[in-house]
């Protein structure tokens, strides 16, 4: 990884333009959003765009070294706002481009990830701001590069874990959002991509969760979790005095009303009784598996859990040992472990 390059312009070597960037991108305030022209001459990528490919067509590179197996990938457009002018002789109006916007990209990669792509994802829960240089690679079927874009000075600004589901037999999948400072087409790509790494699939039905003091056996639902790289605007005109701070999600769990005594009696002393303080909360971890349900995979763990719903679910019909409740919680601390590091 790159080291941060000082200017005398920025807070912790940070530039100023890059904070500009990334804060419209992480409050959906880039040009993109308006009307924009994408720069052309690449229908290679900007195909990618629009449909998903798999085997050894995609290509993800960060700081030169492949971040693992890309299942797909989307978005990295180049745009920039048309802006109209006042009517001029003859009632035509002229137009005239402001700025440009480079998009954020979207991958979704198989498990496990590797290794740098791993250090990238820790620094945005450590709100590190550790930037990073990459290029996204499409290729033929004999792996010869036909399309490629590179980036520069790009952040982790977003992490999708799966939906982990018992009666599920899709492939459990890492999603990772890149907001870049720039994007840049390769005019004539030359190179092959590699091989993707093999890997065993992951399933999302692979998975183990638990909750102090909580009977967890019987859950086979929890919903896909996303954290987010957020900005608060703090109302200064400068916006490094801006506030970075990770948007963590509440957890939604699915479980059998029979083994649920247990989340019974805490949803009635921390909300009915009102003992929801501190240290009433509670810690956990969700675990993705191999398939011998022996290897942990990936996994978060949870700190400051508090619940705050317990009801059946719309379906939940029959008998106790049927029925099914959904509990909500919300969360506010979350680390991510990929291959043996705690983000």
């Amino acid at each position: 990884m790159d080291e941060a390059k000082t200017d005398p312009t920025t807070s912790e070597g940070t530039t100023r333009r890059f904070f500009l960037g990334a804060a419209a991108g992480l409050t959906g305030a880039a040009l993109a959003a308006t009307a924009a022209h994408a720069q052309g001459g690449d229908a290679a990528i900007a195909a990618a765009a629009d449909r998903s490919f798999t085997g050894g067509t995609l290509n993800l590179l960060i700081d030169k070294q492949q971040a693992g197996a890309l299942h797909s990938a989307s978005g990295g457009e180049i745009s920039s706002q048309v802006v109209l002018e006042k009517v001029g002789e003859g009632g035509i109006v002229k137009k005239h481009l402001a700025g440009i916007a480079y998009g954020e990209f979207d991958f979704r990669l198989d498990f496990p990830v590797s290794s740098n792509l791993g250090a990238e994802i820790q620094s945005m829960f450590d709100r590190t701001f550790d930037r990073f240089d990459g290029a996204f690679q499409m290729a033929d079927a004999s792996r010869k590069v036909v399309g490629e874009r590179t980036f520069t000075n790009a952040l982790i600004t977003e992490v999708g874990f799966p939906a982990c589901d018992a009666a599920s037999k899709d492939t459990a999948t890492l999603t990772v959002k890149v907001t870049p400072e720039t994007i840049k087409r390769t005019a004539k790509p030359s190179g092959t991509v590699p091989a993707p790494p093999k890997v065993k699939n992951v399933l999302a039905s692979n998975f183990k969760l638990a909750i102090g003091g909580l009977d967890c056996t019987r859950v086979s639902r929890i919903e896909a979790i996303t954290v987010k790289l957020a900005v608060q605007d703090t109302g200064s005109v400068d916006l490094r005095d801006g506030l970075f701070f990770l948007e963590i999600p509440d957890l939604s769990i699915t479980l059998l009303e029979s083994s649920a005594q247990t989340w019974f009696d805490w949803f009635d002393d921390f909300v009915v009784k009102g003992n929801n303080d501190d240290t009433q909360e509670r810690s956990g971890t969700l675990s993705l598996l191999s398939s011998d349900l022996k290897t942990t995979v990936a996994s978060i763990s949870f700190s400051h859990l508090g619940i705050f719903g317990l009801e059946p679910t719309e379906d939940a019909t029959g008998d106790s040992k049927t029925r099914r409740l959904r509990a909500q919680l919300y969360c506010e601390q979350m680390k991510l472990n990929i291959g043996g590091k705690a983000t």
